[in-house]
């Protein structure tokens, strides 16, 4: 029952009709009475802590934004709404819009404090028609954009389209617009959603590339991998640092090996390639400090990975396989390695993992603070061989470093808890650590010589990595004799999707919080089995506990923290 605050005199409905009365209140209205009493309060309580929560926002907010432009907070929120969304040119001319712009065509005060303001000038989004014919008014508007982005470096992204051949004179202009741009940009995307022509491509790439002197990141990308790679890299200057390209298996090792493009200057590098093309590149780029690397699943009919397979009882000593010349990358600090391509399950998954393999295998970098390894698949079949391999390779490349590994990830991979205890026993000095399960496990067994799936027999999946044997492992409870698993792990991110080991983990942060500062858990059902009030005992003890609820499509936030001061 609720109580309408119909006027600011009259709490509680009838009070004063029941106090004009002369007698006494029965038992049964004074219950009522009561009743409404506790009603008001708990609605009294609910409105201050309310009003509180938006007190500590205001707080929160003004103390992150008057730093930057000592400005008042009612202005500096209507900027931040603002500063969220990107200004954006559409393909089609009709739908174009510029939030910045419009901003400050207001009036005069909202225009000073908009063309004033950095923050919103720093990344521009253009989806460029190559045929389509813009007015006069989106120039000027990109014209005025661009004028106030001097001020600061701009990070612009360009997607280009056209259904036929030329571009259009009102194109062109904008071209040119946005070639004068680059003066003080240090980013640029450049990405294609429909087919474009060659001849009209590197028309862009040399109106771009003109006065492209400052340009540090560039990121190419073709759905429709009909571009032109290499031309579009030879075309751009010697003094990029970032580069970021997208498909393109139809580029050979040789070609790679003959273009003019300056690999040993680049310092970050994420490449989208087949494996030879991607060994050939890191052979040429001594000098990256991180690198993200996106492998397709081969083929099945490929027989050369088989030679590669370290769970063959046949193959040959270390000192002897290697198939390919060791890269050394002596500054690199952080790996991704991820395999795409994979969605179904089948009996040769252990042979899509090899290329990761060999990848892990062919890099020294004795400086690696930072592994990630992303696949994506959503089954895995019970196979020994395909936490195997993973391991195997993580072993090459961890034996090679100087300085202990900090931060793993282990995010849809076919890894066990048993290999991973086996990895973590040599990985004393992980600070941060992030476990993601498959979505949907099979259960298999062999039969007959066979792989059988249990899932016929309605038996639920559960996870392999984050088990009750491995969260009791990984629990800290060293003493004089023994000495546990990652004694200097701050930060645990765990992605759950069956079966929660809901009292494991509750004592393993418990025995883990002298020095685990920080746990995320995200669960794929409601049904979790986590004692809520434990995880904020936790929260009150100084460890930012947070807990989700998350499916492909939302997340939901069920435990919240806020981040804790401790030294």
């Amino acid at each position: 029952m609720t109580i309408p605050f119909n006027t600011a005199t009259e709490l509680l409905p009838g009070t004063q009709e029941l106090l004009q009365q002369e007698r006494f209140l029965t038992p049964r209205e004074r219950q009522q009475y009561q009743f409404l009493a506790r009603q008001t309060r708990q609605g009294i309580d609910q409105c201050i802590q309310q009003l509180r929560r938006y007190q500590y926002a205001q707080f929160i907010y003004a103390s992150l934004l008057s730093g930057e432009r000592k400005l008042p907070l009612q202005i500096l929120s209507k900027i931040l709404i603002l500063a969220v969304e990107p200004t954006t040119i559409q393909s089609d001319p009709v739908l174009c819009t510029s939030t910045a712009a419009s901003f400050s065509a207001v009036s005069r005060r909202w225009r000073t404090l908009a063309l004033s303001t950095p923050p919103l000038w720093r990344a521009f989004r253009v989806h460029l028609n190559l045929k389509a014919q813009y007015s006069e008014a989106i120039n000027s508007r990109v014209k005025l954009y661009v004028e106030r982005s001097k001020c600061s470096p701009l990070s612009l992204e360009m997607i280009l389209s056209e259904e036929g051949s030329g571009i259009s004179p009102s194109a062109a202009d904008l071209l040119n617009i946005l070639s004068s741009a680059q003066s003080g940009s240090r980013s640029i995307s450049i990405s294609s959603s429909r087919f474009y022509y060659e001849d009209d491509t590197r028309r862009v790439f040399q109106r771009l590339c003109s006065s492209s002197t400052s340009i540090e990141a560039l990121t190419l990308c073709d759905k429709r991998k009909k571009h032109q790679l290499l031309d579009a890299l030879a075309a751009w200057p010697s003094h990029l640092r970032s580069l970021s390209f997208g498909v393109c298996f139809s580029v050979l090792p040789q070609q790679i090996s003959e273009s003019t493009f300056p690999f040993h200057q680049l310092v970050h590098l994420r490449i989208n390639c087949s494996l030879a093309v991607g060994l050939t590149i890191l052979g040429m780029s001594p000098k990256l400090e991180s690198l993200h690397v996106i492998l397709p699943t081969p083929d099945s009919d490929d027989s050369s990975f088989d030679k590669d397979d370290p769970t063959q009882s046949k193959r040959k000593p270390a000192t002897t396989r290697r198939r390919y010349p060791l890269k050394k990358l002596q500054f690199l600090r952080d790996l991704t390695v991820e395999l795409d391509g994979l969605f179904e399950p089948d009996n040769l998954l252990h042979f899509s993992f090899l290329p990761v393999h060999r990848v892990l295998y062919s890099i020294s970098a004795p400086n690696l603070v930072s592994l990630l390894l992303r696949s994506s698949a959503t089954h895995c079949e019970e196979s020994y061989r395909c936490g195997a391999i993973l391991e195997d390779g993580v072993r090459e490349i961890t034996s090679r470093l100087v300085s202990p590994l900090k931060r793993f990830v282990a995010n849809s991979v076919p890894l066990t808890d048993a290999i991973l205890l086996k990895l973590f026993s040599h990985f004393s000095g992980v600070e941060e650590m992030v476990l993601a399960e498959l979505r949907k496990g099979e259960h298999l067994h062999r039969k007959r010589g066979r792989m059988t799936n249990f899932s016929s027999h309605n038996r639920p999946a559960e996870n392999r990595m984050v088990t009750i044997p491995f969260i009791n492992a990984i629990s800290a409870a060293p003493n004089v004799n023994t000495i546990a698993l990652l004694p200097h792990l701050r930060h645990l991110d765990l992605h759950l999707h069956h079966g929660y080991p809901g009292q494991a983990i509750e004592a393993m942060l418990e025995k883990r919080l002298p020095t685990l500062r920080s746990c995320v858990l995200r669960l794929g059902s409601k049904d979790h089995q986590l004692d809520v009030a434990r995880l904020r005992s936790l929260q009150r003890n100084g460890m930012a506990v947070r807990l989700f609820f998350e499916t492909p499509d939302s997340s939901q936030l069920l435990v919240g923290y806020s981040v804790a001061n401790k030294s």
